[in-house]
């Protein structure tokens, strides 16, 4: 049995989506709040930090990295293949926006499926 810890957790929650970390390393980010690339974006929730109806939206935000301990936003290592996988498009951004649940089947397929190249 591997040890986890917070960082390799499956589930991870957040007030505007949620995360899953892969048994590959991968983590799939999904937001679908305030300020992400969805149909939420210019949507404002209030003061409250917890709101007693759930947060609903047709499409969100996705961004896929390679888990590793102590990680922040300013140093995680992006993985950007899906987009042309899943999107056939080059783009190299770490996020893609308004992705539909159709395409985040796939997104999350292509996770669950991916092996890091040997260099």
């Amino acid at each position: 049995m591997s040890k986890t810890n917070k960082e390799t957790k499956a589930f991870g929650r957040y007030e505007n989506g949620f995360a899953i970390t892969f048994e590959n390393g991968l983590v799939l980010s999904t937001r679908f709040g305030s300020m992400n690339y969805c149909e939420n974006k210019s949507a404002t929730f209030g003061e409250r930090p917890h709101r007693p109806e759930p947060l609903v939206s047709d499409d969100a935000e996705v961004a896929v990295w390679l888990a590793k301990p102590r990680e922040t936003a300013d140093n995680r290592q992006w993985v950007t293949e899906w987009q042309q996988d899943i999107f056939q498009d080059s783009m190299e951004n770490d996020v893609r926006g308004w992705v539909r649940i159709e395409d985040w089947l796939q997104l999350l397929d292509w996770c669950r499926e991916w092996k890091m190249e040997k260099k």
